[in-house]
């Protein structure tokens, strides 16, 4: 028999998971999948999502409105801050009719390579409090953003606890704690916090404020940003949490369309809060600051600054071809074309390949041989570090021959792509191979990245893999 729980509790900045872990421990029931099956008839939602679909049930519970919900008791507000008004508006849609996954999609964070945090966390000084206030504990919404790792309130590290599907935790008291060393760590979770609980930002101003205090700063000028400068600062600058390996992924991806340069170029782009997260905490000294420069963004009156910083990658490059086209044309050096372009010498070399100009090169240190040698390595695949160690040459001598081959780089990319995709289809069929009874979710429970790879790029093999997998369960149910 159903009974139905009167008064549920739910607490201040408590998320989602908390109460309705509270609700269903609650539940006399003998599992977790029966009290599920009484509370929100279903037994198969996920608990502990980031965007639950079970708003619906939930809301008939406890009686507040679902809106309040997602913006109180949920991170929804903080995955939504640097979205596109359209895409906020059809994602809290999507929430408020229950369909989390669609409400992911529609802020561009499914194919998102940056994984959502897989621990449950919170600061052991707040649950004594809770303790000694409440008599139980809960989950702080504020604790769960991302890269948020220390507690605001305490300035003490936040303990963490491993997500696992149907079980039901709450922080535990009387816990060991240590004081947060990091300032890093402080600041980031300053900015999430803030993100968390303001209003949506305008990508345009913030844009704005971006260009306008790295222009200050000198990672950039009226017309471009000094993208390898400011990387270094930036990567220097998060030593600290580089062990995170969303932090270390970002940061080991320096192309111009990378991060943090594909914040400007890559228009009508969703990119995940960490993205500006980590931009915000390196260009301004607090919170505070950040504030202040934001709100102050559209009064500036400076008329002299050009915002071609963001101007469409797609026009920059096209821009800069016919540049270089024209200086060649005119019979320009390699030095004079890049001085007066502004490109890299490697930009020069490829345009000037493709459109079959020649270009008189210096005489380099490396011998025939060593070049021909460097240059078979590069088309099979090697490293520019290995390349380097094994034919005892600096790896800035490498990257010399590799300029400007425009094919060679083409091949590379190629191997790469198969050899990630060798890899990833490897991990996801040891996840099949392993599971009894094989589910989409045990694929993002257990290789989460590999899974999402598959998805974006490989999503033939993905369905097929997916359906052969769920056609060997159902036979061995029945």
């Amino acid at each position: 028999m159903k009974i139905v729980q009167l008064c549920p509790r739910i607490y201040e900045h408590e998320t989602i998971y908390s109460i309705v872990a509270r609700l269903l421990y609650n539940d006399v029931s003998s599992s977790v999948s029966q009290a599920m099956d009484n509370l929100l008839e279903n037994r198969n939602v996920q608990l502990d999502a980031a965007l639950p679909s079970f708003l619906i049930k939930l809301q008939k519970i406890t009686l507040l409105d679902a809106k309040s919900l997602v913006n109180h008791h949920s991170v929804f507000p903080y995955y939504a801050s640097f979205a596109t008004d359209k895409g906020r508006a059809l994602a809290e849609k999507y929430m408020l009719r229950g369909e989390g996954h669609a409400a992911f999609k529609s802020l561009g964070l499914l194919a998102s390579r940056l994984p959502d945090e897989s621990q449950l966390k919170y600061c052991p000084c707040c649950a004594n409090e809770q303790m000694q206030t409440y008599g139980e504990t809960y989950w702080l919404r504020a604790h769960q953003l991302p890269l948020v790792s220390t507690c605001l309130k305490h300035h003490v590290n936040l303990r963490t606890k491993t997500r696992k599907r149907k079980h039901l935790y709450f922080p535990y008291a009387n816990q060991q704690y240590e004081y947060t060393s990091c300032p890093v760590a402080i600041k980031i979770a300053e900015i999430s916090k803030l993100v968390l609980e303001e209003p949506q930002l305008d990508s345009v101003q913030l844009l704005r404020c971006y260009v306008l205090r790295l222009i200050g700063l000198g990672f950039a000028t009226h017309t471009s940003l000094r993208l390898q400068k400011w990387t270094v600062d930036m990567t220097m600058y998060y030593q600290p949490i580089m062990g995170d390996p969303r932090v270390s992924w970002l940061f080991s991806h320096k192309n111009e369309h990378g991060f943090p340069a594909n914040i400007f170029y890559a228009d009508n782009s969703s990119h995940h809060p960490i993205k500006h997260i980590l931009i915000i905490a390196h260009l301004f000294e607090h919170v505070g600051d950040f504030v202040v420069a934001y709100s102050q963004t559209n009064k500036s009156q400076k008329k002299s600054i050009d915002y071609s910083v963001v101007t469409a990658q797609k026009d920059i490059d096209k821009t800069r071809q016919v540049q270089v086209l024209r200086e060649l044309e005119n019979g320009k050096s390699l030095r004079q074309i890049t001085k007066v372009a502004g490109v890299a010498a490697s930009t020069v070399r490829n345009i000037a390949s493709q459109y079959g100009y020649s270009l008189e090169q210096r005489e380099r240190k490396l011998s025939a041989e060593q070049i021909r040698a460097i240059t078979i390595k590069l088309m099979i695949g090697w490293s520019t570090d290995v390349i380097a160690e094994n034919l005892l040459v600096s790896k800035s001598d490498v990257e010399q021959v590799l300029a400007g081959q425009l094919p060679i780089k083409t091949l590379r990319q190629r191997i790469r792509f198969f050899n990630r995709r060798k890899l990833a289809r490897e991990m996801f069929l040891k996840v099949v191979n392993r599971t009894s009874s094989f589910k989409v979710k045990d694929a993002k429970e257990q290789c989460y990245a590999d899974y999402m790879w598959l998805y974006k790029h490989d999503p033939e093999w993905l369905k097929n893999t997916v359906s052969k997998a769920t056609r060997t369960r159902v036979a061995c149910e029945t």
